[in-house]
Formats: structure tokens, sequence, C-alpha cells
């Protein structure tokens, strides 16, 4: 995992996939329901999922770099 693959939904992307030369352990789910496309919730879309939402997420969250060419889009990072 990359020193920037910090914000809640790429780890949990990363959590989720299945690891070889493991012992084999249940997979973590992104607890939830995907929200459909065309009805995103206000503010960040992974929002609902989220494990660290507040109420701020609701806003639209600012684009932040945090590495060279490596943005984000999560107030946990202002």
């Amino acid at each position: 995992m990359s020193a920037y693959s910090t914000h809640p939904y790429t780890v949990g992307l990363l959590n989720s996939i299945p690891r070889m030369g493991r012992k084999r352990r249940r997979l973590v789910p992104i607890e939830g329901v995907v929200p459909e496309s065309l009805n995103l919730p206000e503010g960040c879309a992974f929002g609902p999922r989220c494990p660290k939402f507040e109420e701020e997420c609701r806003e639209d969250p600012p684009v932040i770099e945090v590495a060279d060419g490596h943005v984000v889009r999560c107030r946990l990072y202002a």
C-alpha cells in the first residue's frame, strides 16, 4: 500500500483484495450500499459508507495535493 493510500475508500478497497500465500481469511467488505451513479449523495460520494464520516462530509470536498501529482478529495486532509 502506498504511503498516500489512506483515503477511507482506498483503504477499504485494498483490504478487500484476497492475498495469495496467506492463510485463508474472510474478506473485509466495505459496509453499506453503493449509491446509484445518477443519484449520488451531496458532498463526498463515499460519505454514507465511510467509517470516518462527519457532517462536514455533506459539503463538497476540497481537492488537496498530498504528494507531487497525487490528489485526494477529502476533508480529512484539509
